[in-house]
């Protein structure tokens, strides 16, 4: 028998920036980009894509997407909950492990990874596969940090995702 907490998805929060910056803004999507594009070559590779089968179904992730969403919702809301075990928890996952996000006082930020290569998505989808269980669930909770859902009303005056 499960008890509620076993029932509630983990997630990480993401936090913005506390100044507008839309150029660091710009290149973290530039390397969303890259990260993409290095996931589609890996792909294309029969051997890799049946390695990681379990990652594309039932759905392909993309680091474009999941970039976009995520930061809409940064400047829409100033944080954003990634649950880790929906779809966008898979990019994330990755996206942690390649660089885009640090740490800071509990919640991630963005940060742009001063290279996205081949081999760097490589190693982020092995290492995601290397939470998976016996009845072939992944726990991407494992490699990040999470943080119950909680909403802190002493933060800074807000407008879009900048902070004054």
């Amino acid at each position: 028998m499960q008890t509620a907490a076993q029932n509630i998805a983990p997630s990480s929060h993401i936090a913005g920036l506390r100044e507008c910056d839309a150029e660091f803004y710009g290149r973290w999507l530039i390397m969303a980009g890259r990260a993409e594009r290095h996931w589609k070559k890996l792909l294309a590779k029969p051997k890799f894509s049946r390695r990681v089968e379990h990652l594309t179904i039932p759905y392909f992730p993309n680091f474009e997407i999941a970039a976009t969403a995520m930061l809409s919702g940064i400047l829409a809301n100033r944080t954003v909950a990634v649950n880790l075990w929906d779809e966008m928890g898979t990019e994330f996952t990755m996206m942690v492990h390649m660089g885009f996000f640090k740490v800071h006082r509990g919640l991630y930020q963005l940060n742009i990874p001063k290279t996205v290569k081949v081999e760097t998505v490589r190693s982020a989808a092995i290492e995601l596969l290397g939470t998976e269980d016996r009845h072939y669930h992944l726990h991407p909770e494992i490699l990040v940090e999470i943080k119950a859902h909680q909403k802190n009303a002493a933060d800074k005056r807000q407008v879009g995702g900048c902070y004054f």
